[in-house]
């Protein structure tokens, strides 16, 4: 996998990933230079082996540190390929997080809590989702939960 120029980057659970292939080959058909990664390869490099949501925005910082912050270097997007809940421990039973998805650390607050992936995004050094930091790339989810195709 070389990890030297990505334009995109796509984060795919590993039964998904002849559809993740699919539209990694669509993308590169358009000119962009695009890496598809499992999440357990994230997990087991960057948390573990543990689903965790901080494994994949390590590893996406992982470009931006690499490049010191030079925006013409980092990858532009990042999508992530399947479905995400607030129950990322599955205490309540429902079973369907496939890809963990950021929860505010106020989560016990019915109120005041929210979950968001542009957690994912905000790379630079210190910042989070509790002020206004910027973007630094690109996220989005597809929120996939099976393969059936028509």
């Amino acid at each position: 996998m070389d990890l030297a120029r990505t334009d995109m980057i796509i984060v795919s659970p590993s039964e998904f990933l002849s559809a993740a292939q699919d539209l990694k080959l669509l993308h590169q058909n358009e000119g962009l230079e695009v890496v598809l990664v499992t999440d357990e390869e994230i997990y087991n490099e960057f948390s573990g082996g543990l689903p965790d949501a901080s494994a994949i925005k390590q590893f996406l910082r992982m470009f931006y540190v690499r490049e010191n912050g030079n925006p013409n270097t980092i990858p532009k997007y990042c999508l992530l390929f399947g479905d995400g809940t607030y129950d990322n421990r599955n205490i309540l039973g429902h079973n369907k997080n496939l890809l963990p998805i950021f929860e505010s650390s106020e989560s016990i607050s019915v109120v005041n809590t929210y979950a968001s992936d542009d957690y994912f995004a905000i790379l630079s050094d210190g910042a989070s989702m509790q002020n206004t930091d910027f973007l630094n790339i690109g996220v989005g989810r597809l929120v996939v939960n099976n393969l059936i195709r028509s």
